[in-house]
């Protein structure tokens, strides 16, 4: 019996993405970013778990239903609390210790789940978190890497950063110019665009964003900026530098390289959490254990 559960909770789209390819997905099928890590676990220590949309849906049938079809065309807010509310009650009904892993929407979903753990409605089983390593999460503060991680100017683009860790062994890994974590949010309207991109019905990042650059020339976003009244050259101002901060993201794409560039010399994100779990995996009881010392988790 493995020592520890491991919730892993990919961005919804991706179990879009995968459900189109092979025309069926079941629930907890291990797909997209974080096979990258989990491939890498060694199983006896890790019981892997994959929450890649509700368990209530059911398995998406196939025969030329799309899954965003079977599911409503659900909201990004709407997947991200259901995803949430998933994970929730996944912990709630799991005794023992637990992480949890996140990439994308689902680097959300673990940040949010962790506020509930620090904080929330989860505080009770706070102490029964052994590892939340959130990717690209929207709602990185500012400053929050891991041991010896690189620093960001930038934060997450929701604006809504969990600051607050509660003593969890919390990673937030985010690559330069990411800007679901590395966004600059006080000389543009990102924050605002995201805020409108989250009501829409669920897409990719490459996307949401690349649709967020047109709704700035032509549509929601331009007209909710005229909204707020600002002095007209702050604006212009505002515009220009949003513009020119969306354009080298959708050229280079960071967002999908978490498995390929390196985060620190030597170590891609994934690599570095996978390395991670698996030194302290069967170092850690799977609940009551005192945690290591900063000082000790600055291994290579």
């Amino acid at each position: 019996m493995a020592q520890h559960k491991l919730f892993c909770v990919p961005g919804t789209w991706e179990a879009v993405a995968a459900a189109e390819r092979i025309g069926r997905i079941e629930p907890g099928t291990e797909i997209g970013m974080l096979t990258g890590v989990t491939d890498l676990l060694d199983r006896t220590v890790f019981d892997v778990v994959y929450v890649n949309y509700p368990a209530s849906f059911g398995p998406v049938p196939g025969g030329g239903e799309s899954l965003l079809d079977a599911l409503g065309h659900p909201s990004y807010h709407a997947s991200r609390d259901l995803g949430v509310a998933e994970v929730i009650r996944l912990i709630r009904a799991h005794e023992g210790g637990f992480g949890i892993l996140g990439y994308s929407q689902g680097g959300a979903i673990a940040s949010l789940v962790g506020r509930e753990l620090v904080s929330g409605s989860l505080r009770e089983r706070r102490a029964d978190c052994r590892w939340l390593h959130a990717f690209a999460s929207p709602h990185r503060a500012r400053g929050h890497t891991f041991p010896l991680g690189n620093q960001l100017v930038g934060q997450g683009i929701s604006g809504d950063p969990i600051v607050d860790t509660g003593g969890i062994d919390w990673f937030d890994y985010c690559l330069p110019g990411d800007l679901y974590g590395d966004a600059d949010l006080a000389h543009t309207y990102l924050r605002l665009g995201y805020e409108l991109a989250i009501e829409l019905s669920l897409v990719d990042p490459f996307t949401m964003i690349a649709d967020l650059a047109d709704s700035l020339l032509r549509g929601a976003l331009r007209d909710a900026i005229i909204g707020l009244g600002e002095d007209p050259a702050p604006t212009v101002e505002k515009v220009g530098i949003t513009a020119a901060t969306l354009v080298p993201f959708l050229q280079s794409f960071p967002h999908d390289k978490y498995g390929v560039r390196e985060i620190v010399p030597g170590l891609t994100a994934l690599r570095h959490s996978a390395n991670h779990l698996n030194f302290w995996g069967p170092r850690i009881a799977a609940a009551g254990a005192p945690r290591p010392p900063v000082s000790a988790l600055l291994y290579r």
